[in-house]
């Protein structure tokens, strides 16, 4: 019996994994359908650096230049304390892989939003069918049927293809649906997690830096295009009600030395759970207004 397939792979979330995927099997000439559930690019940073590694992978889809134009090098990091006592700092040493550096910074919607471009030069190999949920995937011994859902009219949609890809991130529906299980432990930390956009520069800002402290430790990044996260854990006694507008997060990055003359947060408060913030248990990497577990 002759099977009938929609595309050669069917890549199950398109953000920058599932691009890649897509770009790479374009450039062998094999057909890829990409089912995404979000109509959009999410708004904030998620993933904040990339490595030379990474810039191979680019530089053979030859996307590299142009992802470049879009991303910063990343100097350093370092560990100090609130009093300006540095303990520690690791320069990074040259690419050997054919790079200039050896760490970047990004700034994750505008980086995905040009390889999306990139990826729609090969229209002819790759399809992509944003707002669609994927339910369910069904294998067999011709091939995958991945059943989604259309977000916006509840319809329901069976997409035929020789292989598919998981790529639908952390909270992977496929992962479950394989029964493949994530090992590891966390720690019960709540973290809130502050994006801004950059006034002026400061001393060292492109270092990544670690502010040691027992009770208030940071993780203190330059993203590129002129943009900053800091990531700050809550005290035990704190919840994410003791944050409720950027007013009160202001202490805490002027505890660091950042004034408003420095940075503007991005964004306003919110408690809704549709933007992957402001709950204890909302997706790793959300950016301000919110929290994520560690």
């Amino acid at each position: 019996m002759t099977d009938s397939y929609d595309a050669d792979v069917a890549i199950i979330g398109y953000g920058p994994t599932g691009v890649i995927a897509a770009l790479t099997l374009a450039r062998y000439g094999v057909s890829a359908v990409a089912l995404e559930r979000d109509t959009d690019i999410h708004p904030r940073a998620r993933a904040v650096t990339v490595n030379d590694w990474t810039m191979r992978i680019f530089q053979d889809l030859g996307i590299d230049e142009r992802i470049e134009k879009k991303i910063d090098p990343q100097r350093a990091l370092r560990w100090v304390t609130y009093d300006g006592r540095e303990i520690m700092r690791i320069e990074h040493p040259p690419s050997t892989l054919g790079r200039k550096a050896r760490f970047y910074n990004i700034y994750q919607p505008i980086m995905e939003t040009e390889l999306r471009a990139a990826a729609q030069d090969h229209g002819d190999r790759i399809t992509v069918h944003y707002g669609t949920e994927v339910t369910g995937v069904a294998q067999d011994a011709d091939g995958v049927t991945v059943t989604s859902t259309d977000t916006a009219t509840g319809r329901t949609r069976t997409t035929r293809a020789r292989y598919a890809i998981a790529a639908d991130g952390g909270g992977s529906t496929t992962r479950g649906e394989l029964g493949c299980r994530l090992v590891g432990d966390t720690n019960d930390v709540t973290w809130v997690v502050i994006d801004c956009r950059v006034k002026r520069w400061w001393p060292d800002r492109d270092f990544l830096t670690f502010w040691s402290d027992k009770e208030r430790p940071v993780v203190d990044i330059a993203l590129s295009a002129d943009n900053h996260r800091w990531e700050i854990p809550l005290k035990p006694d704190e919840t994410p009600a003791n944050y409720p507008t950027s007013a009160e997060v202001w202490p805490l990055l002027k505890a660091l030395g950042v004034t408003e003359d420095d940075v503007e947060i991005h964004g306003t408060p919110s408690t809704s759970t549709t933007s992957g913030c402001a709950t204890p248990g909302a997706r790793a990497g959300c950016s301000w207004p919110g929290t994520r577990p560690t």
